[in-house]
């Protein structure tokens, strides 16, 4: 693209620093509009897949469905106290009869592990597939929680999601995918998980 002097409006080529003519110094060619507007597109562009990216990383590891991925590593883990603590209110209220509810859920965890372990063998890897996400409305969560009420069974959550899924273990053994549905709620600020999918 050709340029020209500002001073005296002589042509220089693309290469000339001054101008040949008056000695004054040339500025850069302009670059053209167009490349200009596909700079910034692809700008613009950019921004939106690194906002989306973040986005669904915030989603995946948030909310209802961080709630299923902390599930399936502490389980894989054998972090059997932080599933406990995952564990709802609403499950605490639910096992009657026992007076350490902390020791049931442990044993319970435990129970399921050892179950698993003699079909696959120890367990190496743990992987899901969330099936459905059914969130229940803000009308079902106040009859379930009329319901609760008639029975003195405390239930706090202000949001209840049922939740099925497909769970491959990988043991040493072999590989088998196990089906299960629970249920993921929001009690005072924390995700919790009913009957924990152990």
């Amino acid at each position: 693209m050709a340029k020209f002097c500002k001073n005296c409006g002589m042509m220089a080529k693309d290469s000339d620093m001054v101008c040949t003519q008056c000695g004054t110094a040339l500025e850069a060619p302009q670059k053209d509009a167009a490349d200009s507007l596909f700079k910034k597109i692809g700008i613009v562009i950019g921004v939106i897949v690194l906002v989306t990216i973040a986005a669904n990383i915030v989603i995946a590891n948030t909310g209802c469905r961080g709630a299923i991925k902390k599930m399936v590593k502490y389980f894989e883990a054998e972090k059997t106290e932080k599933l406990v603590k995952m564990s709802s209110e609403l499950s605490e209220e639910m096992a009657w009869g026992f007076s350490d509810y902390d020791e049931y859920c442990e044993q319970q965890i435990e129970s399921s592990r050892e179950r698993i372990e003699d079909e696959v063998g120890s367990i190496k890897k743990i992987s899901y597939e969330i099936y459905s996400v059914e969130k229940m409305s803000k009308d079902e969560i106040k009859e379930a929680k009329d319901y609760f009420d008639d029975y003195d069974i405390k239930f706090s959550a202000d949001k209840v999601y049922k939740v099925s899924l497909n769970l491959t273990i990988k043991g040493s053994k072999e590989t088998k995918d196990y089906y299960t549905s629970l249920l993921v709620l929001k009690e005072n600020g924390d995700w919790k998980l009913y009957n924990g999918g152990y």
